[in-house]
């Protein structure tokens, strides 16, 4: 998560193509590698049986949060007239939840 906070900044504030490419393409990889080791984790922290009620409460709300992050952007785009305030909001958001993720405990059974 660190390495994809990395990168966002770097889509954010780099100016050449060379480092766009490069940032687009380790975020993408980052990216990716949370689709595969969320529900693994999840597994993991609370077991099969709880796999499929937690994945069914957490999966909509990524969907949303998904589909409303590019409208809010482009709301604020359009009252701003640029890109930083939302890149802001979702550096500190990832910042907060790179910096939570190491006090992870799995659940006492």
């Amino acid at each position: 998560m660190g390495l994809m906070l990395v990168t966002f900044f770097g889509l954010w504030k780099f100016t050449g193509m060379p480092f766009m490419i490069i940032s687009g393409v380790i975020y993408g990889i980052c990216y990716g590698s949370q689709l595969i080791m969320f529900p693994a984790i999840i597994g993991n922290y609370y077991g099969p049986a709880a796999f499929p009620g937690i994945n069914g409460i957490i999966g909509p709300l990524m969907i949303i949060f998904a589909a409303a992050v590019p409208v809010g952007a482009g709301y604020l785009y359009e009252i701003n007239k640029n890109y930083d305030i939302s890149f802001t909001i979702l550096i500190v958001m990832l910042a907060l939840a790179f910096v939570f993720s190491f006090f992870m405990a799995p659940p006492k059974k």
